[in-house]
């Protein structure tokens, strides 16, 4: 397996916002996809998770999550959840890069061997994606979510 450099959490992260940023105008309210969460909600974890990990990476706790939260303003338009996400990125980009070959975080992952947080971010992605905001078809998205291609 190839390492995992801070220019994959920034690609993951961009591919991200280059999806979703033309559909900031919709409605994030709905489902994100499978989830429970909103599409918003989903945004703001994608932001939170990614900072939360920076913070695994370069404090190295050995036993569990560092005690911090990301909070991302409820009344927050979209555009500015994605704006907190590709910050939250460059920060965990900065913290892979700089970590050195053998650091571990708890809990017991890799940074710069484990293709983790970039394909994560890309789950995420799909979820809000396929809530109904970008391409019709039924492989996108469930059926049920067919009235929101209308908009």
């Amino acid at each position: 397996m190839t390492g995992m450099t801070g220019a994959d959490v920034r690609a993951a992260a961009g591919e991200m916002t280059r999806v979703l940023r033309p559909v900031a105008d919709r409605d994030w309210t709905v489902r994100a996809g499978d989830l429970e969460w909103s599409c918003w909600t989903t945004a703001a974890h994608v932001a939170h998770d990614l900072l939360g990990y920076a913070g695994q990476v370069t404090g190295r706790p050995d036993r569990e999550y560092l005690p911090f939260d990301l909070r991302v303003r409820p009344n927050a338009p979209v555009a500015d959840v994605l704006a907190v996400v590709a910050a939250s990125a460059g920060l965990l980009a900065a913290a892979v890069d700089t970590a050195a070959p053998d650091t571990r975080a708890w809990p017991c992952c890799t940074p710069t061997t484990s293709p983790g947080a970039s394909s994560w971010a890309g789950t995420h992605r799909r979820s809000c994606a396929s809530a109904c905001w970008t391409g019709c078809s039924p492989t996108h998205r469930p059926a049920t979510r067919s009235r929101c291609c209308s908009g």
